[in-house]
């Protein structure tokens, strides 16, 4: 049998014993190896924990590309030219709204939390026929649930500009949840002009 001294009374006691059994001083780690031990744990709680929430098949998001200089508008109210017709009083545009965090994260099997850090829509230069549509490279891209001005719309797309980056692109209908009208100034439902 292995044997130590206890560090309080120096009587010989079993090298296992964590309690010595003539003066009953503890006998476990030092304070400082201890505290060194807890820290390390935490460290590796938060580093550990999370890859092990991770799905192994969840994938992260690719770096963005930055959108094309000449698709890129200055950030200042927008006038379309339905609203130049009307005049500046009224500048109410039909605009889309993505379906938001919920839906994609039922639709995905994922948290709505990834959906928000890992699931941009992507919007697309079209370069198809209504016959044939195919879509080109990524222009920019949108967060889920957010609105964007509609400047074109053709059978089974939209083409907007997005208020993440200002750039634009096409953007299916399947990835909207309804259209709206909204005043391109102040961001508040209007009624559609007549």
């Amino acid at each position: 049998m292995a044997t130590k001294k206890c560090k309080h009374c120096q009587t010989e006691i079993d090298a296992k014993a964590r309690v010595c059994p003539q003066c009953r001083g503890k006998l476990g780690t030092s304070t400082a190896t201890g505290c060194l031990a807890a820290a390390l744990g935490g460290i590796a709680v938060f580093i550990i924990l999370p890859m092990m929430l991770c799905n192994p098949t969840d994938t992260p998001m690719p770096a963005r590309t930055p959108p094309q200089a000449e698709q890129a508008r200055p950030a200042q109210p927008v006038q379309t030219e339905h609203a130049a017709a009307q005049g500046p009083e009224n500048s109410c545009e039909k605009h889309i709204e993505l379906h938001g965090s919920k839906f994609w994260a039922k639709e995905l099997g994922k948290s709505e939390m990834w959906v928000l850090t890992n699931h941009p829509i992507n919007l697309w230069q079209y370069q198809g026929t209504p016959d044939n549509p195919n879509m080109g490279r990524k222009m920019g891209e949108m967060r889920v649930g957010s609105r964007a001005l509609i400047l074109e719309e053709k059978v089974e797309d939209y083409r907007v500009r997005s208020p993440l980056d200002e750039s634009v692109g096409w953007v299916s209908k399947i990835q909207v949840a309804h259209t709206l009208y909204q005043d391109v100034n102040t961001f508040e439902s209007c009624i559609p002009p007549k």
